[in-house]
């Protein structure tokens, strides 16, 4: 659901702006549309410590209840992958304590 969410927020300020899209906006709307498109997605939860084994679980299951996208194992084939990871986002697509040094 959050990921729907964070969607829609991208659209809706894009259409409720008015101005004309900047390269971001542009660059934002192009990837909604990539996502709007998929068929595919994988869920990496390799990074899950002992109490979130069960959140790869649960992923696949509510992803597999939504039927929006077909499941596959290897991420490199699927359009859309899935993050799961006890360590908070930094703002790129690795998973772990803290930035690099």
């Amino acid at each position: 659901m959050l990921f729907l969410a964070l969607a829609c927020v991208g659209v809706c300020a894009t259409l409720t702006t008015g101005a004309t899209p900047t390269a971001a906006q542009d660059q934002e709307n192009f990837s909604l549309g990539k996502i709007k498109k998929a068929t595919s997605a994988a869920i990496d939860c390799s990074d899950c410590p002992r109490s979130l084994a069960n959140a790869g679980k649960a992923a696949k299951q509510a992803l597999t209840t939504w039927d929006r996208f077909r499941l596959v194992d290897d991420p490199k084939q699927a359009d859309i992958l899935f993050i799961v990871s006890g360590n908070p986002y930094i703002g790129d697509y690795l998973t772990r304590k803290g930035p690099d040094e």
